[in-house]
């Protein structure tokens, strides 16, 4: 695994340099955008960006504006991007939208079954000719659907934020020799032919050298205006093997971020600053468009940015936290389906997810019915939770809800009978059949405990006959 490093560029960059930049990236992103639509004119969901002459003579050459224009190198980088984004926006759509409406039209009897599998066909494998298996009749109907904005929404536009590729020829990463306002300069060509700018860097704590880096950069702006060049390390991060056998349950709750199978709750008081904040969003959001207005502003942003950043801050610290309270520790967390989640648990499962997968082992069990099932007697019921609190209807046993999810993942780590099925309603067969066993067993083992002589039991004639007479 390796890991992406950021360098923002330095204060002390004079604003010739800043504008040189600022035209060059809005070249690159009008000439991306050039590049989109010509392949959605041409119906091109895919092409083999590997042949150089092809894709020269396919998408238009970028044009002179007063003796400025994209060199070679950026607009064999520009016709890439707009390959990759195009195949990406068309696999997502079709994933998300097109695929369940075209079983609909099959459904109402609007298509024929042949109809659908070659529409099928074209979405998953991104055909763009006719072949055996895929008529023009149905190229022309999946392209009628593709470009349905009521359907499919707009097609990608290439925004001011939009990022920049560069490569080994048009740009590259230097340590200054006898600069002292910074160590790491970008050396970059111009839309000017044969005149690079240098531009000074803020130093990354992470980076000693330039040499740490790969060749390959992306240069985009954050949300705040400010551009920033991303970078990826050499170097390979390995996550630490575990010498023992030691497992702890981790259950990301409704109020609480992470609760731990000992007992141990991180990140009680983040729900009510989290939600705040993210309902104040939504309103605004929702506000602007009632009034039709465009979908962000700078307020907006502003926004969104300290929520992101928030996230950042509080989950960064609580993984930490955990490593460092677990040391050697294989950590048992739930295979969430985000689907019909809400709230901080969608963003929390997601961040603490990633980071703990890049810094320790990690396993996940089906979370089925965990934060349901009583971890003393088994007994499995939605009535034994209720918002935070857990008592069990069975045994009354009283415990917060998300440590009990978490103690049940932690027993799940190793169960093979529960490992081995996927949809629910068999756990919970599974889970029901055990508590109906483990009575019975407790109830002979009480009746062996009044009657220690086998021979003295009562046998079940005997007990219907008394019954009855009695």
């Amino acid at each position: 695994m390796k890991k992406s490093r950021a360098f923002y560029i330095n204060e002390l960059c004079n604003e010739e340099k800043l504008k040189k930049l600022e035209d060059l990236h809005e070249e690159y992103r009008y000439y991306t955008q050039l590049g989109i639509d010509t392949m959605l004119e041409r119906h091109v969901l895919t092409f083999d960006w590997m042949n150089y002459a092809d894709t020269q003579a396919f998408f238009p050459r970028p044009k002179a504006d007063n003796g400025k224009i994209l060199n070679s190198n950026f607009a064999e980088l520009a016709r890439r991007h707009a390959i990759d984004t195009v195949s990406a926006w068309a696999s997502a759509i079709y994933q998300r939208k097109l695929k369940s409406h075209i079983y609909k039209l099959f459904k109402s009897d609007q298509i024929s079954e042949k109809t659908k599998i070659q529409l099928c066909t074209i979405g998953k494998y991104l055909v763009i000719e006719p072949s055996n298996t895929v008529t023009q009749e149905a190229l022309d109907l999946y392209w009628s659907l593709l470009l349905d904005e009521k359907l499919c929404g707009k097609p990608p536009q290439v925004s001011k934020r939009f990022p920049m590729r560069l490569n080994a020829s048009t740009a590259k990463l230097q340590m200054a020799t006898s600069a002292k306002a910074t160590d790491i300069w970008l050396s970059i060509a111009t839309l000017e032919l044969r005149k690079r700018i240098d531009i000074p860097l803020k130093s990354n704590p992470y980076i000693k050298d330039v040499s740490e880096v790969t060749g390959g950069l992306l240069l985009c702006k954050d949300k705040k205006g400010r551009y920033k060049i991303q970078a990826v390390e050499r170097k390979e991060y390995q996550i630490p093997e575990i010498s023992g056998t030691k497992e702890i349950g981790i259950d990301v709750g409704l109020n609480v971020i992470a609760a731990m199978s000992d007992g141990r709750l991180y990140g009680e008081d983040f729900k009510p600053k989290f939600d705040c904040l993210r309902n104040n969003i939504l309103s605004i959001r929702a506000n602007r468009q009632r009034q039709n207005l465009r979908e962000d502003s700078p307020r907006l942003m502003a926004l969104e940015f300290k929520l992101s950043e928030m996230m950042k801050t509080v989950m960064g610290e609580i993984s930490n936290d955990i490593i460092k309270q677990y040391p050697d520790t294989v950590f048992v967390l739930e295979d969430l389906n985000l689907n019909g989640s809400r709230g901080q648990k969608r963003f929390v499962y997601r961040a603490l997810y990633r980071i703990l997968c890049q810094k320790v082992v990690v396993k996940t069990r089906n979370p089925a019915y965990t934060s349901q099932t009583c971890p003393d007697c088994g007994y499995v019921s939605h009535k034994n939770r209720k918002g935070t609190k857990f008592v069990c209807r069975c045994c009354g046993a009283a415990r917060h809800a998300d440590v009990v999810g978490a103690i049940n993942l932690l027993r799940r780590s190793e169960d093979k009978e529960i490992n081995s099925v996927e949809h629910y309603k068999q756990i919970e067969t599974i889970l029901k059949a055990r508590f109906r066993h483990r009575r019975c067993v407790t109830r002979a083992s009480d009746c062996t405990d009044v009657f220690p002589d086998t021979s003295e039991l009562p046998s079940l004639s005997q007990g219907l006959t008394t019954r009855v007479l009695s």
